[in-house]
């Protein structure tokens, strides 16, 4: 139960993936340890009622601790679970750190009301993207703007990767972009104080 209590401990302040492997490993001695406690011990009845509990828990543990998928794909790269640490926030809004065309890493602010990805248009410069026509977006103070369209090659986070992804180019104004529900659709995702979690539903 000691180890069990190390396990959540770590659990709680886990970001990358080695962090999950270390969870996953004290979930497993801990099932081993379990599993020693012999029928005729006092402890039998409470060893027994604690093994699903802590299997459970290190399934979970296992999903975050699983490798990357290759890149190699031609196609979006879904996995069971991501994560991103959260660098800091602006307001409340988590600042995050994107990965575009593959190439170059971008603070972004996730904000869940945000339904589309936007981007500024120093960002825009810096990855030479071109205009790909207009559209009519809402922004935060209820205004309707139009705003140009551009597709990026990919947008990657910890393994999660939408390629060939519509975004709009936000106004001069506007410095910081936004991630949008468009690159996490099919997730639950759960802020915590320093990681945001990607779990598919």
């Amino acid at each position: 139960m000691d180890i069990a209590t190390g396990a959540s401990t770590i659990s709680k302040s886990a970001v990358s993936r080695d962090d999950w492997k270390l969870v996953v490993n004290s979930w497993q001695q801990a099932i081993n340890l379990l599993k020693q406690v012999p029928a005729s011990s006092p402890q039998h009845a409470i060893a027994q009622k604690k093994l699903p509990q802590y299997q459970r828990f290190l399934g979970e543990a296992k999903e975050k601790a699983a490798p990357l998928m290759k890149k190699t794909t031609q196609g979006d790269i879904n996995p069971q679970f991501f994560s991103i640490p959260i660098k800091g926030r602006r307001g409340g809004t988590p600042i995050i750190e994107v990965t575009f065309n593959g190439l170059r890493t971008f603070e972004m602010l996730f904000d869940t009301g945000a339904n589309v990805t936007l981007i500024p248009q120093q960002i825009a410069y810096s990855l030479q993207l071109k205009p790909q026509g207009f559209t009519q977006v809402t922004v935060a103070d209820g205004a309707a703007i139009v705003v140009s369209k551009t597709t990026l090659k990919s947008l990657e986070i910890d393994g999660r990767i939408k390629k060939n992804m519509s975004v709009v180019v936000a106004p001069p104004a506007m410095e910081e972009g936004l991630l949008g529900q468009d690159f996490y659709e099919g997730y639950d995702v759960s802020i915590k104080e320093n990681i945001i979690e990607f779990r598919k539903h």
